[in-house]
């Protein structure tokens, strides 16, 4: 369980340099906002006239942005948003295209939205990019009657049939999962609250720990195919059962540990049987009766294999942060796997707030990370003036 060869002090400024890594990795407070007013004031167009005000136009986020673990593309400074225009009138008998149509129908009519929509396979995106630095992709839906659990119905991608779905219940049960912890590492957390540049804790572990590997995951497929890359719903849910795995059999003392076994047994998760002779993967949305997450793995067994490689490089890849003493490599090796913009960035943060602590006279030197604020020995305070 956990990584040894550091002591617990260096896993904490570790951890630090991580969340801040992921501040620069999610949408910030302003773009949140932003994001919302926006997706409302779509939901009272959609809401407030043509003929799809007939089939009760409701708007609700999904995916990163209602669970709290955004990042932003490699290469790219705008953010995806998923929304769901959820027609609560409407069912499995519509027609897809005429659902899609409808809904797009309505957008048009908006001098604004008609300007920056764009077609979808399966719904329409608006593209706030220039002036937000984000797009809304929203997909239709209908609501699906045989389920009494908040289930929905989307479009499959050929728009052949109606498949289910349940955002809202997703959301409600990776919040449960969120809210589990370790008893030793939550009173650790109450009793130690500290000032950066000393390390800071993760404002939730699980959501940062998807945030670190939905970052790790893109930059270690922008090397090979991307093609093969798990998507994020299944980095979430395998993510979320192993953290919970994990809480309820250890106490940990600190993230770095708990975030290193969650991924290590990730792979626990995944279901595999023989089917006619042939093995296929199963991992199944507990809020959704029969989705698969991990279907498109059975057509190809290739993404199921790059998973597994994937999964034990984010292992080493962990593990060998803390083998760098310095700064400065300790830098390198946080850039080689999340990318260099947000981790220089993250890295300037840490240098702006050394800067104040010498200042201040609280400065401390630590042979593995350098400088912090308690854990080293005293670093005198030098005016550069030889004072």
């Amino acid at each position: 369980m956990g990584m040894t060869n550091l002591s617990l002090s260096q896993k904490r400024q570790l951890v630090g340099f991580l969340e801040l890594i992921c501040q620069e990795l999610e949408l910030t407070d302003t773009q949140f906002q932003d994001a919302k007013q926006k997706y409302e004031s779509v939901a009272n167009w959609l809401d407030s006239g043509g003929i799809i005000k007939h089939y009760g136009p409701r708007i609700i986020p999904q995916g990163s942005i209602s669970l709290g673990t955004t990042v932003r593309p490699i290469g790219r400074n705008e953010f995806d948003i998923d929304l769901v225009c959820k027609l609560i009138y409407a069912g499995s008998a519509q027609n897809q295209a005429y659902i899609r149509n409808i809904v797009g129908d309505r957008l048009k009519e908006n001098k604004l939205y008609s300007e920056m929509l764009e077609p979808l396979n399966r719904g329409w995106r608006l593209n706030h990019a220039k002036s937000s630095k984000f797009h809304l992709d929203i997909t239709p839906a209908v609501m699906n009657g045989v389920s009494s659990n908040s289930e929905i119905l989307v479009p499959d991608r050929d728009l052949s049939q109606w498949k289910p779905s349940n955002p809202e219940g997703y959301v409600k049960w990776f919040e449960w999962h969120a809210s589990l912890h370790s008893q030793m590492l939550a009173e650790i957390i109450r009793a130690d609250v500290q000032p950066l540049p000393e390390p800071v804790h993760f404002k939730s572990i699980l959501k940062r720990s998807v945030q670190i590997l939905k970052r790790h995951r893109d930059v270690y497929f922008k090397k090979i195919n991307s093609k093969n890359a798990p998507i994020s719903i299944i980095i979430t849910t395998l993510a979320a059962k192993s953290y919970a795995y994990s809480v309820q059999t250890y106490n940990y003392e600190n993230e770095l540990d708990l975030l290193y076994d969650l991924i290590s047994n990730m792979h626990r998760f995944i279901l595999i049987k023989d089917i006619n002779g042939n093995c296929e993967y199963f991992i199944p949305n507990e809020t959704t009766s029969g989705e698969n997450f991990a279907e498109k793995w059975n057509k190809h067994p290739e993404r199921a294999d790059a998973f597994f490689k994937w999964q034990n490089t984010a292992m080493k890849d962990i593990e060998k942060i803390g083998i760098h003493t310095g700064l400065d490599r300790t830098q390198r090796a946080l850039m080689d796997m999340f990318g260099e913009v947000e981790t220089s960035r993250a890295f300037n943060r840490h240098t702006n707030s050394i800067s104040g602590a010498r200042s201040s006279g609280i400065l401390k030197a630590n042979s593995l990370l350098g400088l912090g604020l308690t854990t080293g020995i005293n670093v005198e305070h030098n005016t550069y003036f030889g004072n």
